[in-house]
């Protein structure tokens, strides 16, 4: 049987360390051509060199910050004037910072914002250029939990929300071009993944809240995660399309898309406040 990405172009933003080193692993070990990007030159010649020792075709290894357009565009240029094609694209670049939400700078709203919600947009973007030309490919958005809301990490919450409206945006523009759009919600035991656990505490107790640590299972390698990224950038995954598929180690689970419940009637008139809070309060019961 052939390895699932035989033949497949895919780029892989972040792959320095980590969850994306582990990403750019496995999709090697499934047989993908990649081209790998992180803003740390060191480790990303760390990445090239153990790639380079357990796959066919020695990876590209391309510097810089994807907040730059330019840095983007040539990721997308070079796997395209290497392999003719872009295949696939894991959005997974992205960096983190704790503080409470009123303690927050504009240097440091305009840096998050600029990495994790342009440069995924950026890549995003001029990937869906060249596969919507060749009407096929696959982009996996890598997502947090921290949409949900996670005391300490606001900022990165609220980029991820972008990175996860991103998946079904995309996904519903290009759903008759071929291009598939589905983002992964990883839990792993990595540095990012630390700085998540440990942004705050709910109470004496020490019971951690948020939806990026519920039932967790944090202990795991980003290894076992990486699996899940290569089958959504592979054939297998023909079928799925604008969905945010969260593992954490003891259960894969969908997650839901943002629907209403059934409401209630308004009447004609306009509602003083007290209807309003009347209506309300028979939704929430």
């Amino acid at each position: 049987m052939p390895a699932a990405l035989a033949e497949k172009a895919i780029i892989v933003t972040g792959a320095g360390y980590g969850l994306g080193r582990a990403y750019a692993q496995k999709i090697a070990a499934e047989g993908g051509a990649l081209v790998i990007n992180d803003i740390d030159q060191d480790r990303l010649e760390e990445t090239e060199t153990i790639l380079s020792q357990n796959c066919a075709v020695p990876p590209i290894g391309i510097a810089g910050s994807i907040a730059d357009w330019e840095m983007a565009r040539e990721l997308i240029v070079r796997c395209e004037s290497e392999y003719g094609r872009v295949d696939g694209l894991v959005n997974n670049a992205g960096i983190i910072h704790v503080a409470p939400c009123w303690d927050e700078s504009e240097d440091s709203l305009r840096n998050i914002v600029d990495v994790n919600v342009l440069g995924s947009m950026f890549c995003g973007t001029l990937a869906l250029r060249s596969m919507v030309k060749h009407g096929s490919g696959s982009i996996v958005n890598i997502c947090s939990g921290a949409l949900g809301g996670l005391p300490g990490v606001t900022s990165y919450g609220v980029t991820k929300g972008a990175v996860a409206s991103m998946v079904y945006g995309w996904a519903a523009e290009t759903e008759s071009s071929g291009v598939r759009v589905n983002a992964v919600m990883p839990v792993a035991a990595t540095g990012m993944g630390e700085q998540l656990q440990s942004s705050h505490h709910n109470g004496d107790d020490g019971q951690r809240v948020g939806a990026a640590t519920a039932d967790a299972h944090v202990e795991q390698s980003p290894a076992q995660v990486a699996p899940l990224v290569a089958y959504l950038l592979s054939d297998l995954a023909r079928d799925i399309n604008a969905h945010i598929i969260r593992h954490d180690g003891a259960r894969l689970s969908i997650a839901t898309r943002m629907s209403w419940d059934q409401g209630v009637a308004l009447p004609d008139e306009s509602l003083d406040l007290d209807e309003i809070d009347e209506l309300i309060t028979s939704l929430r019961s």
